[in-house]
C-alpha cells in the first residue's frame, strides 16, 4: 500500500517489524527519523525535509554495516566502490561512510508512494543480514569461490 506521508510509513514498518511506533519529531534541521535494531544491526529510517511547497515522497534506510577492521580497509573500501558501481539503478542501494562515525552504512532510497511496507521491511531484513555477513567477512567473499574475489551481484 502506497503511504501519503512518512508518519503512516513508519506505523506500518514497525507492525511489520512487531514494535511501537516512536515519536516521530524532526529534529532541528527539520529530519524526521527513528530507528530500528535487527539482530544487533542498527537500521536508520529517515526523511529529509521537504523542499518548496511539495511534500516529499523520498525516504531513505540505512544499514549500519560498522567499522572496517585495521588492516581490512583497502579491502573493504573496495568492495564498497565494486558494489556501488554494479548496483546501478535508480533506486540501488548505495554503499557510504558516515562522517560523524566512520562506519559503513548501506543507504537505500523509499519512495514512499510505491512501497508496501511489508516489503520494505524484507528488503530491511535482508540488508542486516548482508551486513552481518560483511562484519564476519568485510571482502564479502562468496561461501565458495566462483573465480572472482568478491560476488557483488549477491548485494543487490
Amino acid at each position: 500500500m502506497p503511504f501519503a506521508d512518512f508518519s503512516q510509513f513508519a506505523h506500518a514498518l514497525c507492525r511489520c517489524a512487531g514494535i511501537a511506533t516512536p515519536q516521530l519529531e524532526p529534529d532541528g534541521a527539520g529530519v524526521v527519523a527513528f530507528h530500528l535494531v535487527i539482530q544487533e544491526v542498527v537500521v536508520d529510517v529517515f526523511q529529509l525535509p521537504a523542499l518548496g511547497d511539495e511534500p516529499c515522497d523520498d525516504a531513505f534506510v540505512a544499514v549500519t554495516f560498522g567499522s572496517i577492521a585495521q588492516g581490512m580497509e583497502l579491502d573493504a573500501l573496495q568492495v564498497m566502490a565494486e558494489a556501488n558501481y554494479t548496483m546501478l539503478g535508480h533506486a540501488a542501494p548505495v554503499f557510504g561512510m558516515n562522517p560523524a562515525t566512520g562506519e559503513v552504512v548501506m543507504r537505500q532510497h523509499i519512495a514512499l508512494s510505491r512501497v508496501d511496507a511489508q516489503s520494505a521491511f524484507d528488503s530491511i531484513v535482508r540488508l542486516t543480514g548482508i551486513a552481518l555477513r560483511w562484519r564476519a567477512d568485510p571482502t564479502l567473499a562468496p561461501d565458495e569461490p566462483s573465480g572472482n574475489a568478491v560476488d557483488v551481484h549477491r548485494l543487490a
